[in-house]
């Protein structure tokens, strides 16, 4: 018996410790992808601000000092994403009473397992801690992104900053492509368009969560801005990638055989077309010099 429990113990250990280091995995793949893009010193400027803010805002999560958002698309008059009466005082309330509207008496009936009240009252209680922490994550988050400009003021999406100020307080000498004015002009449009699908994004499917009838716009627009800025960061090093290797004629005319004139967008396809049609061999010799290092 002994032995099966200490087995089991080192498989929990193994998997914990799996994904701890997967997370610091994670963390060292954004920081070297932010450097590869953006440059050494704008990305540390990033990351070290991104640190103080988490310091700055640690009990900013209390459900006392929780602010609420407010209405994060004013010019949408449909989309209105803030129950009424949510006020900076009562938001650890509303995380409270919005996750559940009604406590009804349990009657369930038919079940493999025996519950009693006391097995109820104790999930009640797991459930208002849940909330509680619900509350707390989304508060501290709200305050490192106010401090990180991805917020303005009023808790609204920053659209300014992203298409204007988040390039002036950079150094654009240092990044891989922003000094090109169309590549700047690809992320920035991708902002844009990620603010507008927020927009319109039915509010009727946010209001099926207590979470994104809240925040569900913030959350549409950010993680479309993360998707855009990883994808024009690729095409930037595969333009680079391709430029280095094979050089680069800026007069040719590739639309003439259906290809995209947009160097960044060319050289994506490019790297797509040799990765699709590489030989089993060259795909082998692939995988063992940037293949995950597992045993």
């Amino acid at each position: 018996m002994l032995r099966k429990v200490l087995l089991s113990l080192a498989c929990a250990a193994t998997v914990s410790a799996s994904g701890m280091g997967n997370k610091i995995q994670r963390s060292i793949d954004v920081y070297n992808a932010d450097v590869a893009c953006w440059g050494k010193d704008n990305a540390l400027a990033f990351h070290v601000g991104l640190v103080q803010a988490v310091e700055q805002c640690a009990n900013f999560g209390k459900p006392s000092n929780l602010l609420k958002p407010a209405n994060p698309w004013q010019t949408v008059q449909s989309a209105n994403t803030l129950p009424a009466g949510i006020n900076r005082g009562n938001i650890a309330n509303f995380w409270a009473n919005s996750l559940v509207n009604n406590r009804q008496k349990r009657q369930a009936t038919g079940g493999l397992l025996e519950t009693d009240e006391e097995d109820f009252q104790e999930f009640l209680e797991d459930f208002e801690e849940y909330k509680e922490d619900i509350g707390s994550k989304m508060g501290n988050l709200t305050c490192v992104m106010s401090k990180m400009d991805m917020l303005d003021s009023a808790l609204q999406v920053n659209i300014a900053e992203y298409t204007g100020g988040f390039w002036d307080k950079m150094d654009l000498s240092k990044t891989l492509a922003g000094s090109d004015p169309l590549w700047r002009q690809m992320v920035t449009s991708g902002y844009t368009d990620c603010y507008s699908i927020a927009q319109t994004f039915p509010q009727e499917a946010l209001d099926k969560n207590p979470v994104s009838k809240v925040f569900g716009r913030h959350m549409i627009f950010f993680k479309c801005a993360a998707k855009v800025e990883k994808k024009c960061c690729y095409e930037a090093q595969m333009y680079d990638w391709i430029k280095t290797l094979y050089g680069a004629d800026p007069t040719f005319n590739w639309a003439q055989y259906g290809l995209p004139n947009n160097k960044y967008e060319l050289a994506a396809l490019t790297v797509k077309v040799m990765t699709e049609t590489a030989s089993d061999e060259e795909e082998f010799v692939g995988d063992f010099f940037y293949g995950d290092a597992h045993v």
